[in-house]
């Protein structure tokens, strides 16, 4: 049983939330509602999620600047208990546009660079956590001055203390992180393409690719497919669907998946619900969240607002 999910973010943010009406790319666009800035980061968002949820956490994450200042704010005033790691190099700034369509465009900025110093402080700061009973998420991107395979060092040293560990990332943080053999790992469609460098379409295709992940790096594979809805593949071929609530306004998309994430693990690893009825709450919390401005998250109510039409179905 785990009685506290540890949430990384090493590459943190402050994410700037814009709502336009007809907003065209080369041209002057001007706001129609009021801009909402909000600490971003996939780890905050969820630890956000798993404290909304009923679950114990602790965020881990880098800090700097105005920019780490008001992140350590922001935590503090969530109530979500959080260890900040200096960094010279401050916080970047994500810019999220959305338009009354409820199309989402995003302009993220590259964040760094860490030094080899920081880096170490950082992984101290993990080892310390790291002890049984305890879940690590770790997702986002890896800023400069990170090495690619940091991932894959974190998960082999906690796991060596007994911890459990999650996987939430893209491209080459996540080919050489699951290498060390996750518990799971939390792929979208676009990010499990990138990674088998091929065109996925349909369930029975996106079952078909993450059983082969599953089975080469033992591990499950939680598959987030935006409004095709979502499923879970575990390496000996056990799969599950759950389907998305139609009609959702788009008001805050960012956050959505981090908010899917520390749901389920959450309801699945600390409450011990199975992986259907977790997989319920995490995909309601999700369409909650998207329906809520910036990367803010919906009252614990809202949260199940969706449940009753949603069902788990075995593939």
């Amino acid at each position: 049983m785990i009685k506290r999910i540890v949430t990384l973010s090493v590459n943190p943010a402050i994410d700037r939330t814009m709502y336009f009406d007809g907003f065209t790319v080369g041209t002057l666009n001007r706001t129609v509602k009021q801009t909402v800035v909000t600490a971003g980061s996939k780890g905050m968002n969820a630890a956000r999620a798993i404290l909304a949820a009923g679950g114990e956490t602790i965020s881990i994450s880098f800090s700097g600047g105005s920019g780490g200042a008001f992140l350590e704010s922001e935590m503090k005033r969530e109530g979500i208990p959080s260890v900040f790691i200096p960094t010279g190099c401050g916080v970047r700034e994500n810019i999220k546009i959305i338009d009354t369509d409820g199309s989402g465009t995003e302009a993220n900025d590259r964040g760094g660079p860490i030094t080899e110093a920081e880096t170490e402080r950082f992984i101290d700061a993990v080892i310390e956590h790291a002890v049984p009973e305890t879940l690590f998420i770790m997702s986002g991107s890896i800023p400069p001055g990170i090495p690619v395979d940091f991932y894959r060092t974190l998960i082999e040293a906690v796991k060596e203390k007994g911890s459990m560990t999650v996987l939430d990332c893209d491209g080459e943080a996540l080919r050489e992180g699951i290498k060390a053999f996750p518990e799971m790992i939390k792929p979208n469609h676009r990010e499990l393409e990138n990674f088998l460098g091929e065109k996925i379409s349909g369930r029975a295709e996106c079952q078909a690719a993450s059983k082969r992940v599953a089975e080469k790096y033992r591990c499950k594979v939680l598959l987030t497919i935006g409004e095709e809805g979502s499923m879970l593949v575990c390496p000996d071929g056990k799969a599950i669907y759950v389907n998305t609530p139609k009609d959702i306004k788009v008001l805050g998309f960012a956050g959505a998946g981090d908010t899917y994430l520390g749901v389920y693990c959450t309801e699945r690893y600390i409450k011990m619900q199975d992986d259907g009825s977790a997989m319920i709450a995490a995909a309601s919390a999700s369409a909650a969240k998207v329906e809520t401005p910036g990367s803010l998250l919906p009252s614990r109510s809202e949260l199940k607002k969706y449940e009753s039409v949603l069902k788990a179905e075995k593939m």
